[in-house]
């Protein structure tokens, strides 16, 4: 198969396509800056909620109430990261990031930010270890 001008068509699976059918014999080749960038901001976003298949689910105590998104931004806090680049990394607003974070310093009842990381590690919501992402 050829495109256009006589340029030869990438071959489906190859690097920089997506395959478009169920069977891979089309592909999908995305080029355009503005996407690639929105598509990898994308990946990041749920590369950061991600957890390894191979982990145990560790889950807060009983008395600990949690959101679905509030362990991603735990594990990136106690990674080090501040508040706006947890927010992007989570594709939140820095608002709604920091309203997350008020309220697992209050739901865990942590005097600083230092402290409310050793509690987030204490009540199994981050893992001690964990830096893989």
């Amino acid at each position: 198969m050829t495109a256009p001008r006589g340029r030869a068509l990438p071959r489906p699976g190859g690097p920089g396509n997506i395959p478009a059918s169920a069977d891979r014999d089309t592909a999908l080749r995305i080029g355009h800056p503005a996407l690639v960038a929105y598509l990898i901001q994308v990946y990041e976003v749920l590369w950061a909620q991600a957890v390894p298949l191979a982990e145990t689910h560790h889950t807060a105590a009983p008395d600990v109430p949690v959101t679905a998104v509030q362990p991603g931004i735990a594990r990136l806090l106690a990674e080090g990261h501040v508040d706006d680049v947890v927010a992007r990394k989570m594709g939140i607003s820095l608002r709604t990031c920091r309203a997350h974070i008020a309220t697992l310093m209050q739901t865990l009842g942590a005097t600083s930010r230092t402290h409310l990381g050793a509690l987030l590690v204490r009540s199994g919501i981050v893992e001690a270890g964990r830096r893989e992402h």
